[in-house]
């Protein structure tokens, strides 16, 4: 059981600032949790959520619109000048 929540709590690095701090918080819960069944149920329900909060980061990541400068800008067409 400590490995899946050693392999969970690797995870939460990559979330957004806020998952990472509720979902760290209810690993940490999980060690007062004397129940080995309970304990389960708590460690595949953290699961569930962890991976909510990458699908919600992917899709967050996703929506990020493309950087592209179009070539009638006058910032464009002068882009060399000032990269110098």
């Amino acid at each position: 059981m400590t490995s899946a929540v050693t392999t969970l709590a690797a995870r939460l690095p990559e979330l957004m600032l806020r998952d990472e701090q509720r979902l760290r918080r209810r690993l940490d819960g999980l060690r007062r949790v004397r129940d080995a069944a309970a304990r389960r149920a708590a460690t595949d329900q953290i699961a569930v959520e962890i991976e909510a909060a990458e699908a919600r980061l992917a899709q967050r990541r996703a929506r990020v619109p493309a950087l592209r400068y179009p070539d009638e800008l006058p910032v464009s067409q002068r882009r060399d000048d000032i990269l110098a």
